[in-house]
């Protein structure tokens, strides 16, 4: 018989997305490698309000409604949007994670959905 390794399954493992109360959406370190943003700088924010999911088109380069990426060495990559939050009245009163997938067709654009929210422990 072959022993397996557990692996401990953390957020860490899994692209995750978070929202917190400084205004920020971030995402971490697995979602910048499994979807291929290492080197995207620029983003355009988009928001279904009938299924609560945020939209992120990355871009390569500037447009007039694009904002910076900034990023954090080890820790992801974040986008303040406190203006986007309000603008679609999404809840950044308290700091909480979201499942981040990946467009089918457009691998530059991903999806946060904001209905499988967990609060921060």
């Amino acid at each position: 018989m072959a022993f397996e390794k557990f692996i401990i399954q953390t957020k860490k493992n899994f692209p995750t997305a978070s929202i917190s109360t400084l205004g920020r959406l971030s995402l971490n370190e697995a979602a910048i490698s499994a979807f291929g943003l290492q080197t995207k700088n620029f983003a355009e924010l988009f928001y279904d309000s009938e299924k609560a999911l945020i939209g992120i088109k990355f871009l390569n380069s500037e447009t007039e409604n694009s904002l910076k990426v900034q990023r954090r060495d080890n820790s992801g990559m974040f986008l303040s949007v406190k203006s986007f939050f309000k603008a679609y009245q999404i809840d950044y009163s308290t700091t909480y994670f979201c499942e981040v997938s990946q467009d089918e067709k457009d691998k530059d654009f991903l999806i946060i959905n904001l209905n499988t929210k967990t609060e921060r422990r």
